[in-house]
């Protein structure tokens, strides 16, 4: 899995439930790429798992300032995989989707693979825009040709970037994908490149949300399977050496939770966002703000802090939209699903990757509001506010849309799918063209 948040913690509880089953699970973690302050493995181990870090001299490097393309770390990174492989013996990979070439390698050494998606279904499809997009799909021929033309710009935009890629010596996930697939004699016919984010390699694709919360589809791919929110809500996300400040919060008015998670302080606007929130709360005294800036922002660039707003670096997400009325977030899926589950409307102000395609799903199924970060003013946010708490349909659709999610969670179906992975997987020689399909259970 790649070292970020929103890709590590969706796994936990897939993790849990198979460990629970009497399997062995063991995380190979790419290097911690960006430094916020602790460790992914730490984060990982804390969850009471096995983990093996790829490549950790890239680590190392990057940390001392050495910044080198990514493609120069791979051959150590499959080196490493390989002598994991030879040393454990795993039964099945299970591949973060933004990684098809570790996939590769599995498939290079004779074990099956299956993919995790921690974000939406990224192929394209004529009534599904592409997550960068916040477009909304209708039913019309405008809509199919303004989705049409988003993925036309997609595409352009993939060319122009592997061509920069090229002539800068580097190569883009596509042609690090066309050049592995080619040398490990993949199918390439499996292989879908009309896709945001990462190519798709045709192998069984967990997606770790509910398809209630997508656009509605005529059809699904069927190496699709969607596995429920995968949010463990019984989990205890503050960190031992962290107390949050209850007592600092007015229990007699609605609390609105901010955030723009944890590496809010990466986002080109997210300072001056966060400046905008406070001086639209500082006018509405009646309101209790609770806002959550990162541990790597300081609270001392923020001015005119009214008594209703407690400003802090960390706060428990899930502790916190029990009490909440409303969220203002940025739209990452995880964050976007913690609220669906709490029953709690979200005014959503998306930066990047999948948040804007996140962001038009809210509004689509009328959960909440969208907004522009980097043009939205103080008045404009209290109107938006105002309107959302007088409204109380917003959170009993998404109360409704919750239900949805936890009926599907009750089902465990991605462990149940994983099992029946391996059971199918047991009597097909791994390098066969089965590694395209799926089992024959779909769920």
């Amino acid at each position: 899995m790649l070292s970020q948040t929103g890709h590590l913690n969706p796994t936990f509880k897939l993790a849990h439930g198979l460990k629970a089953r009497g399997h062995r699970v063991c995380y190979l973690s790419m290097p911690d790429w960006i430094d916020l302050g602790h460790s992914f493995a730490d984060h990982i181990r804390a969850h009471g798992f096995e983990v093996i870090i790829l490549a950790p001299h890239a680590q190392a490097e990057y940390r001392a300032g050495i910044r080198k393309p990514f493609n120069n770390y791979l051959p150590a990174i499959g080196d490493d995989i390989s002598r994991f492989v030879e040393e454990f013996h795993p039964s099945l990979f299970i591949v973060d989707a933004l990684l098809p070439m570790v996939a590769l390698k599995a498939y290079e050494l004779g074990i099956p693979a299956a993919m995790l998606s921690v974000v939406l279904p990224r192929r394209r499809g004529p009534l599904r825009p592409p997550l960068l997009t916040t477009i909304i799909p209708g039913e019309t021929p405008f809509f199919r040709m303004k989705i049409a033309a988003a993925w036309y710009r997609n595409a352009w935009g993939k060319l122009v970037n592997g061509t920069l890629c090229r002539l800068h010596g580097k190569r883009d996930v596509d042609q690090l994908t066309r050049q592995i697939a080619k040398r490990v004699n993949y199918d390439g016919t499996c292989i879908r490149y009309d896709t945001v984010f990462s190519p798709e390699l045709g192998l069984p694709e967990l997606i770790v949300c509910a398809p209630d919360f997508d656009f509605p589809h005529r059809a699904t791919p069927s190496h699709y399977h969607y596995i429920g929110s995968s949010v463990e809500l019984a989990r205890d996300r503050q960190s031992p050496d962290t107390s949050f400040p209850w007592e600092q919060i007015a229990a007699d008015k609605p609390l609105i939770f901010c955030t723009l998670g944890s590496e809010s302080s990466n986002f080109k606007h997210g300072q001056r966002f966060f400046q905008t929130v406070i001086d639209a709360f500082a006018a509405k005294p009646e309101w209790q703000l609770v806002m959550a800036i990162s541990r790597q922002m300081e609270a001392s660039v923020f001015h005119g802090l009214a008594p209703n707003t407690l400003l802090v670096n960390w706060a428990p997400h899930l502790e916190i939209l029990k009490r909440a009325s409303l969220m203002i977030n940025h739209g990452g899926l995880g964050t976007v699903k913690e609220c669906i589950l709490s029953g709690v409307p979200m005014l959503v102000f998306p930066t990047t990757s999948d948040q804007p395609g996140n962001a038009a799903r809210v509004v689509y199924h009328k959960l909440g509001m969208m907004g522009d970060i980097g043009k939205v003013t103080a008045e404009q946010i209290r109107s938006m506010v105002q309107a959302m708490l007088e409204d109380s349909s917003y959170r009993e659709r998404t109360e409704a849309m919750g239900r949805k999610f936890k009926e599907m969670d009750a089902g465990n179906k991605g462990v149940e799918f994983v099992e029946d992975l391996l059971a199918s997987r047991a009597s097909t020689p791994s390098r066969s063209p089965a590694q395209c399909r799926t089992p024959s259970k779909n769920i």
